[in-house]
C-alpha cells in the first residue's frame, strides 16, 4: 500500500508532502490519539471505536509455511489443524494474534501452539525462511517469498480468518484540507487495489442493505 499511495499522491496531490510511518497497532493508536499523525490504516480489533473510521476491506489470513518444511500442508486446512502446527505469531495483543485466539475460543479449540512471539515482519520472514515454524498471516506481507517459492500458503477454513481494515482519524482533531484529500485518495486506492486483485486475499466489505 505504501508505494502505490506515494505514487498516487505524487500524481494527484503534487503539493502535498506525505510522511509515512510503520508501527505496531498500539503505537499507531497512541500517535493518532495524540495528534502526532493525522490518519492511520488500522485493523479493527475492537479497540478503534474512539476514532472516526471508514471501513475499507476484509483481508483473509492464510497458513504460510517454509517450502522445505516436512509438515507443510499441501491443501487447505481447518483452523484446528493450523493451531496444532508450531506457529510464529505476533506477540499479544498485536497484529493478527487477537483474531486467532478469539476464533479458537469461539470454536472451543485450544490456543495456538506458539514457539516464538515476533511482531516484526522482517524478523518473522527470516525465521520462516530458516524453517523454524509456520505462521498465520495475510499473504501480502510475504508476497515476494511466496512468488519465489521459498514460502507456501494454503487457505484456512472452518472457520475462515479475516481482519477488517479501517482508515481512521481522530474525532476531536479536525483534518486539514490536505489530510482530507489524502484520506479520500487512500480509500479509493485501497478499494481499487482490491478489485483489480493487486492486493491479494482481500474483499470489499458488502454494503448494508
Amino acid at each position: 500500500m505504501a508505494l502505490p499511495l506515494l505514487q498516487a499522491v505524487r500524481q494527484h496531490l503534487p503539493k502535498v508532502e506525505l510522511e509515512l510511518t510503520e508501527e505496531l497497532t498500539g503505537n499507531l493508536v497512541q500517535q493518532l490519539r495524540n495528534g502526532q499523525i493525522n490518519l492511520a490504516l488500522l485493523f479493527d480489533d475492537g479497540s478503534i471505536d474512539e476514532f472516526a473510521c471508514e471501513y475499507l476491506l476484509d483481508e483473509e489470513l492464510a497458513l504460510i509455511s517454509p517450502a522445505s518444511a516436512a509438515d507443510r500442508p499441501q491443501a487447505a486446512v481447518s483452523l484446528q489443524q493450523a493451531l496444532l502446527l508450531p506457529l510464529i505469531l505476533p506477540a499479544n495483543p498485536h497484529g493478527v494474534r487477537p483474531i486467532i485466539e478469539a476464533a479458537a475460543r469461539a470454536h472451543g479449540l485450544a490456543g495456538p501452539k506458539v514457539i516464538a512471539d515476533i511482531s516484526s515482519v522482517s524478523i518473522l520472514r527470516t525465521t520462516l525462511l530458516a524453517g523454524l515454524g509456520h505462521t498465520l498471516l495475510p499473504v501480502m506481507p510475504l508476497q515476494h517469498e511466496l512468488a519465489a517459492g521459498t514460502l507456501c500458503a494454503v487457505p484456512v477454513k472452518n472457520p475462515t480468518l479475516t481482519r477488517r481494515l479501517a482508515l481512521c482519524a481522530s474525532k476531536h482533531i479536525p483534518l486539514s484540507a490536505a489530510a482530507t484529500a489524502v484520506a479520500r485518495l487512500t480509500a479509493d486506492l485501497s478499494k481499487n487495489l482490491c478489485t483489480t486483485n493487486v492486493w491479494l486475499g482481500t474483499a470489499l466489505i458488502p454494503k448494508a442493505p
